[in-house]
């Protein structure tokens, strides 16, 4: 075999043996809202609202109920301002994983950023002494990605929680495993140019 017929199988199998798979990766993401331990008995959560599948209101209220049966006239005085502990977690099928916690006597504003990396923006807001609002926020990117939530909810008087699937997509180049991909990637589009170059001299040489 001459040397053109050479280089042309070699474009030839070049740009053939790419090819692209893709790979979907699972992100799970769990909010957590609970009541201190010191405030138990003080603080209720109550679930107040949920709009376009991606935000919730939590209100944390001050327990006005507990001096219902009471005869003291300070009892009321003595219910603690409420306060909420707030943890984020959230594992990947790739492996990737992020935790987040803190503690809040004031409403705040969560944005939870799924970009593919889980990120958590707060923001402490104005509030009332006897509620505070916990909000979040989640957004993703809609790139290579399709966004399958589900919302089992847990609601007690000292907790809520919600857990959230992101699944996304990632398009990669194969090469029979051999390599990582990035060679190929780069030898299939040029292979195929290649080929198409080289073709009338492969019929001109016989």
């Amino acid at each position: 075999m001459d040397c053109g017929k050479k280089t042309l199988f070699f474009f030839t199998f070049c740009a053939l043996v790419g090819t692209e798979i893709i790979l979907e990766i699972t992100t799970d993401l769990e909010f957590l809202i609970s009541v201190p331990s010191t405030h138990i008995g003080d603080t209720e959560l109550v679930f107040t609202s949920l709009s376009i599948g991606n935000v919730f209101l939590i209100d944390a209220v001050k327990n006005q109920t507990k001096c219902i049966n009471s005869t003291d006239p300070l009892c009321s005085s003595m219910i603690k301002a409420p306060a909420v502990d707030v943890s984020v977690t959230s594992t990947s099928s790739d492996e990737k994983y992020f935790t987040y916690s803190g503690s809040f006597n004031e409403s705040v504003w969560f944005i939870i950023g799924v970009d593919p990396e889980v990120s958590v923006e707060r923001f402490i807001m104005d509030s009332k002494n006897d509620t505070i609002t916990v909000t979040i926020l989640i957004e993703y990117n809609h790139v290579n990605r399709r966004i399958d939530p589900t919302f089992p909810t847990r609601l007690t008087p000292t907790t809520f929680s919600f857990n959230t699937e992101f699944i996304r997509t990632k398009r990669i180049m194969e090469d029979n495993g051999k390599g990582n991909g990035q060679s190929t990637l780069r030898c299939a589009p040029v292979g195929a140019l290649v080929l198409l170059a080289l073709t009338p001299f492969y019929f001109s040489s016989d």
